[in-house]
């Protein structure tokens, strides 16, 4: 069994999906070749990073079906059991991968447009995007204008009006608390259009779907931008905790920023509670300082990464497979774009972090 062989066969390998004389025969293959354990890498760094990505993108119950059923007839066969046989690991990952292969390299996949249209929702604590603008994130395309909350998006919003958002809280300051011991971790996002969409680049006119995912593209891949990311502990003594919690919802509310409820104790010597906030960066100044004038401020340590090292080595990779797929046989083309799928969810990932702030806000009182 060849290199090119034993390639085409990885991803079943890991998955388990071989039978065993083929399985120890690429697992032998891979021990002594160099290039095709790298490539083996590749694919165990693609899964991590699908599985990883279920913290960003919750598949709603019924997704998996709903992108079946809107898959094109010409592609039917092949493309169902190339997606969903070769990854077995669920439904969720299933469903999962289609979001980022089918929505940010859609126009590789050659699928067209919008393959989910609104497919519906029953899952209310879907983990939430953080409010900002996402200049990397790579959208199925519409051929319309989009407005907040309308279709356009993999997975749409469930509940309506601000049942979850990040709102003040009314009098009694208990809106979002958790009651008694630890509670399960909650997420809330603020109210106004922080999901819109950025304006199409000058000459797009945002109407053409193949310009909307070049201009995505060309956000992604932008080497040029510094990307950073930040991570603050908090650690606040508050005199009245309920107080204090309701003055820190005010100002997330007022910076646009998403909060999430990681815990809250409630204890005869004292009460804490410890929210994880994402906020832009270019708000998270301004949060900060507000949120220091809430007590004693016990900790304020933030540490900085830079990952321009690691994002640009991703985008030189993910071109590199582009380059590939011009002569590419159909099995090789379909491998090298769910590698790309992969990458661009790493890079999105990466992109809206440098973009974002986060801030673990600890008080006790």
């Amino acid at each position: 069994m060849n290199c090119s062989q034993v390639k085409k066969l990885i991803p079943e390998w890991l998955d388990g999906e071989l039978e065993h004389v083929q399985s120890m025969t690429v697992k032998d293959h891979v021990a002594a070749c160099r290039d095709c354990r790298a490539e083996a890498d590749f694919w165990r760094e693609l899964g991590a990073t699908l599985r990883g990505g279920m913290e960003d993108i919750k598949a709603p119950p019924g997704f998996a079906a709903g992108v079946m059923a809107q898959l094109p007839k010409q592609h039917g066969s092949t493309a169902r059991h190339s997606l969903f046989d070769r990854w077995k690991r669920s439904v969720a990952v299933a469903a999962t991968f289609l979001l980022v292969a089918v929505g940010s390299a859609g126009a590789y996949m050659n699928w067209g447009g919008n393959i989910v249209t609104r497919v519906a929702d029953n899952n209310p604590r879907q983990v939430i995007k953080p409010p900002v603008e996402q200049p990397g994130d790579i959208n199925i395309p519409n051929t319309g204008p989009q407005q907040s909350g309308e279709a356009g998006s993999p997975v749409e919003q469930s509940g309506s009006g601000g049942t979850e958002q990040g709102a003040a809280p009314g009098p009694d300051g208990n809106n979002a608390r958790g009651t008694g011991g630890n509670s399960e971790s909650t997420q809330h996002t603020p109210s106004g259009n922080g999901t819109a969409q950025p304006a199409a680049p000058d000459g797009a006119g945002g109407s053409t779907p193949d310009a909307a995912v070049n201009a995505g593209q060309y956000a992604l891949l932008n080497i040029e931008k510094d990307r950073v990311v930040e991570r603050t502990l908090l650690k606040i003594n508050v005199g009245d905790l309920d107080a204090a919690h309701g003055q820190a919802l005010a100002l997330i509310n007022e910076t646009g920023a998403a909060y999430e409820v990681l815990g809250t104790e409630n204890a005869p010597t004292g009460s804490r509670e410890t929210l994880k906030i994402t906020v832009s960066s270019s708000l998270s100044g301004k949060l900060m300082a507000g949120l220091k004038t809430l007590g004693q401020v016990v900790t304020a340590d933030t540490q900085r990464e830079d990952i321009n090292a690691r994002y640009n080595e991703k985008v030189e990779q993910y071109l590199s497979l582009k380059a590939q797929l011009q002569g590419a046989s159909a099995v090789e083309r379909e491998q090298l774009q769910v590698k790309m799928a992969g990458i661009e969810a790493q890079l999105r990932s990466w992109d809206r972090e440098a973009d974002t702030d986060t801030i673990i806000l600890w008080l006790e009182g």
